[in-house]
């Protein structure tokens, strides 16, 4: 038991290697008895790490309670002022104004800027349908900050809450949003939690595309520039802006010496020298070579995804590659710096896209498409214009009560300023280590012992009868997660719910019968899932009822 403030030289948290690893501490709950129920806990857990111990930490004397040099270095520190707040890890820094249309001004990586300008954008069209005989109009909004504060401010987490609206060029202020932003000391990743709140018309506001936009500064040639984006099973796709292959061979100075092509190297994203260092012929080749200005991963369904590119805005996109699932990982920049963006559960909650667009230009910009703009608009009305009774379909609809006004959606994305692309293998693990984040939890025995969520029980199968009790537990689970990956249960607004009945005759689920659909909870299907998890500890629990 802990009593009173809950505080970071109180615990103490260490890797298999004994090395302590510094963390923060605060308080999230309390027993009746005045001892602390919840804490929460923050630090950077190396790579690599399978196991920790958090323990009660030997009380040191205030002489050696300060953070030693190596671990000053991983410390975050936050400077705030009327016009804004700087945060620096050691590694990146961000400006963060207080106002406007920015949730981060500028991002630098080890001092050299590689994003900015972060800022959120939605647009909207009135009728759902381009088809519609009616005159269909359309708006664009940014995001507007109205409050920034620094909701908690440790050794080794900042973290900063941003509230605002969508606000459209005549003023229209709707669509709220909540943005959090986490930063760590020593680390180069900021956590970025997205949240809004649907409080429009639904016969009027069809969202057509919902994103986060940065600006990624580009300094290197256009060979020298590159994109990357992630496929399914650890898949790559890249290409430089510029690709160094076509009719001829590029050359520079002889050739035969061992050395890889300049076309190889350039994949590698090795440093390809200045167009002034080529011949006249081989500058031929750099002055007619295609280049390429946007990019554009679109995941539209749960099985299928595809990646185009187009030379300008006024030329089609051209196809380029299709798969399955893709792990929402995309990389923007040069060879000297960039960013690299993680839009999580990518596949789960279609349709969903990552673009980069003005590669050629000295500012590109790269955007995570929540709702991707190749997807029909988002139509969130009713599925009829009545009613269909109570006792006939188990559908209680009443007037202005079956209306989507107040629902709400979070999405997580990560950012990864980076000094530069590396090459496909670099990408691939970054992208594998995003896409499969690790997540610390006690053991069950642990949280049973302690009552932490009340009462329940351990698997037990020590009678026959007990264990039969648990075989159906597992059934039930099983059956479940053939039936969410045989029926897809996916999508924006769909990822984490489970249906409610099965129509046995049809051999379908009944997603067409009222309140017989979705379960939103009506059966208390998380509180199973939660308990489940609880109880086993199971990975493919916790994914199933991860949202």
């Amino acid at each position: 038991m802990i009593k009173g403030k809950f505080s970071g030289n109180k615990l103490r948290l260490s890797a298999e290697s004994g090395e302590d690893i510094p963390i923060d501490t605060w308080t999230l709950a309390y027993w009746p008895d005045g001892s602390v129920k919840w804490g929460g806990i923050a630090g950077v857990i190396p790579a690599g790490t399978e196991k920790l111990t958090l323990e009660k930490a030997v009380k040191k004397s205030k002489a050696k309670s300060k953070l030693p040099d190596t671990d000053k270095k991983k410390s975050v520190s936050v400077a705030e002022t009327s016009q804004g707040i700087h945060i620096s890890t050691g590694v990146i820094s961000a400006y963060i104004p207080r106002q406007g249309e920015f949730l981060i001004d500028s991002l630098l990586y080890k001092g050299v800027k590689v994003g900015e300008k972060a800022r959120l954008i939605c647009h909207t069209q009135s009728e759902p349908v381009l088809e519609s005989t009616s005159q269909v109009s359309f708006t664009n909004y940014i995001g507007e900050l109205k409050s920034v504060t620094v909701e908690r401010a440790g050794s080794v987490r900042a973290l900063v809450k941003l509230e605002g609206v969508h606000k459209s060029p005549n003023g229209r202020e709707w669509l709220p949003f909540v943005v959090r932003l986490y930063f760590y000391g020593g680390s180069e990743q900021v956590k970025m939690v997205h949240s809004f709140v649907y409080d429009g018309d639904q016969n009027k506001d069809f969202i057509r595309a919902l994103g986060v936009r940065f600006d990624v500064p580009m300094r290197e040639a256009l060979y020298n520039r590159h994109v990357a984006f992630s496929c399914a099973d650890g898949g790559v796709w890249s290409e430089p802006v510029q690709p160094l292959v076509g009719r001829r061979i590029l050359t520079l100075g002889k050739t035969g010496n061992g050395e890889s092509s300049l076309q190889q190297q350039q994949m590698e994203g090795k440093r390809i020298p200045s167009y002034e260092a080529f011949d006249e012929k081989n500058r031929a080749l750099l002055d007619h070579w295609a280049s390429w200005d946007s990019y554009r991963l679109s995941q539209l369904t749960a099985d299928a995804f595809s990646i185009r590119k187009r030379a300008n805005d006024n030329n089609p996109w051209i196809g380029t590659f299709s798969g399955t699932r893709s792990e929402g990982y995309a990389f923007a920049g040069d060879i000297t710096g960039g960013m690299g963006l993680e839009l999580h559960d990518f596949w789960q909650s279609y349709p969903s896209s990552i673009e980069i667009s003005d590669a050629k230009t000295p500012v590109a910009a790269l955007t995570a498409w929540i709702w991707s703009p190749d997807a029909e608009p988002m139509d969130l009305r009713h599925y009829d214009n009545v009613a269909h009774d109570l006792n006939a379909s188990y559908e209680d609809v009443q007037e202005g009560m079956s209306t989507p006004y107040g629902i709400a959606r979070t999405t997580t994305l990560t950012l990864i300023p980076q000094g530069g692309y590396s090459g496909k293998k670099a990408f691939a693990e970054q992208a594998k280590q995003l896409a499969g984040p690790g997540v610390l939890m006690p053991v069950p025995d642990y949280l049973h012992a302690k009552q932490a969520f009340g009462v329940w029980s351990l698997p037990d199968r020590s009678t026959p009868f007990r264990a039969r009790v648990e075989d159906r537990l597992d059934a039930y689970i099983s059956f479940y997660q053939k039936a969410i990956e045989q029926n897809k249960w996916y999508g924006f607004w769909n990822y984490g719910d489970v249906m409610h009945a099965y129509d046995p005759v049809r051999h379908t689920w009944r997603y067409d019968i009222g309140g017989f659909a979705w379960d939103n909870t009506e059966l208390a299907s998380n509180m199973w899932l939660w308990y489940n998890f609880l109880r086993t500890g199971r990975a493919d629990i916790w994914r199933m009822q991860k949202p």
